[in-house]
């Protein structure tokens, strides 16, 4: 794991971290001894080490394309950095934008503003890099009026996104930033009786706070339509990324 990314201890634990130089060796290895080019870096965030590693890339000639996460900062929106991370074989980034609203981007803790999204996600599509962005809907807090910025940003950079993916607002009483807050605010509570435990694989928990369980879902299929009627895809089989990866070309002749 070569990410500085505190939040990391969080879910995963401890973690050890490697250098630019030594990731771009494993990489050289790796792409000799199973003949590959294309890989996905695990980190939280690469934004500690993409510029290190696009260069260490570039000057170990190293034959790949890797993606991964990034945070949309100030760094993610210059077009040099952008391309220079390009050149070096990263083809792909994956934001956590989660929301189109600054208060609940606030909320969450993310330290991103709007703009930054905007800029990270049109610099990036610029330079051909693919964008892939990840939303949440039904935040703790959240209100329709949240929920409709983040539809109208997604319309705004509706040509810079290569893939939208979204993801009901899902609670743990563990593992997450604001779990200890959130039980003693909301107090949480079991989807399910205890007694189905023994049938899920993982059990379903709730706040009792806006937005209810329902009308998060609700924003979700709402989320999907609004998507579907602007074409930007959410591809997972190898014939609907053959679709995409036809639109962005025609969007993103760079690409």
């Amino acid at each position: 794991c070569s990410s500085e990314h505190d939040a990391a201890s969080i879910p995963w634990g401890r973690y050890r971290r490697k250098s630019a130089v030594q990731v771009v060796g494993e990489l050289n290895r790796l792409a000799k001894i199973y003949n590959c080019q294309l890989f996905q870096m695990g980190d939280s965030l690469l934004n500690p080490i993409v510029t290190k590693l696009a260069q260490a890339c570039i000057d170990e000639n190293c034959p790949v394309y890797w993606d991964g996460h990034l945070r949309a900062d100030w760094n993610a929106c210059d077009p040099e950095k952008a391309s220079l991370w390009r050149r070096g074989g990263f083809y792909r980034a994956r934001f956590g934008t989660e929301s189109g609203s600054p208060r609940v981007l606030e909320l969450m803790g993310k330290k991103i503003t709007a703009d930054q999204i905007r800029g990270s996600v049109s610099t990036m599509a610029a330079t051909g890099i693919k964008v892939t962005t990840y939303w949440v809907a039904g935040y703790p807090g959240e209100t329709e009026e949240d929920f409709q910025q983040t539809l109208d940003l997604i319309e705004e950079l509706k040509d810079d996104i290569y893939e939208a993916d979204c993801n009901p607002f899902t609670y743990f009483p563990i593992g997450q930033v604001n779990s200890g807050p959130w039980t003693d605010k909301y107090t949480g509570s079991l989807l399910y009786p205890e007694g189905a435990g023994e049938m899920l694989w993982v059990q379903t928990w709730i706040l009792n706070c806006e937005p209810h369980r329902e009308e998060i879902f609700r924003r979700l299929n709402r989320f999907t339509q609004h998507c579907a009627r602007l074409d930007i895809p959410n591809p997972y089989s190898l014939r609907d990324i053959h679709r995409a990866d036809e639109r962005w070309k025609k969007l993103h002749p760079n690409a």
